[in-house]
């Protein structure tokens, strides 16, 4: 077991070989975040994340991704005001092996949840709460709800 997660980190260390050092431009509108301008200012990669991520936390953000888990989270389940269960989801052209968002999501979107499972594709709306790092970003969630993945576009 130890030997796999050895595995898992080296390949994960030395995947993001390539280090950046890119700032949110104060022309940014913070209002509107993609997923692709979070991870370039607040991924692994960026040396400066954490002085990024301080002009970012408590941003309200909708995005999409697949579920990459559902699962009980028991440090989430003793805070009343979310669902017990926790979507990790998978974004698109992440390049991680594994979740890159954990999804704490409010008790009265916990119905959806409870419909959700590995595979599918959400809409999610929600706020930007801990940056992440060895282990996914976080947010709290306030929308939720399950949508189709666009279809890819055909080359010509």
């Amino acid at each position: 077991m130890n030997k796999i997660f050895l595995l898992i980190m080296c390949i994960y260390c030395f995947s993001c070989t390539e280090t950046t050092k890119k700032a949110v431009p104060n022309s940014a509108n913070l209002n509107k975040i993609t997923w692709e301008q979070y991870k370039e200012w607040c991924g692994g990669q960026n040396i400066i994340s954490d002085k990024n991520f301080e002009k970012l936390m408590g941003k309200t953000v909708t995005w999409k991704g697949t579920i990459y888990s559902v699962a009980v989270d028991a440090n989430v389940e003793e805070l009343r005001q979310f669902s017990p269960k926790v979507i990790r989801v998978k974004m698109k052209d992440s390049g991680s092996l594994m979740a890159d968002v954990s999804l704490r999501v409010i008790k009265d979107q916990a119905a959806i949840v409870n419909t959700l499972k590995k595979g599918d594709y959400i809409l999610f709306r929600g706020t930007i709460k801990y940056l992440g790092g060895m282990e996914d970003h976080i947010l709290e969630v306030s929308q939720l709800k399950k949508t189709k993945e666009p279809k890819a576009k055909k080359k010509k």
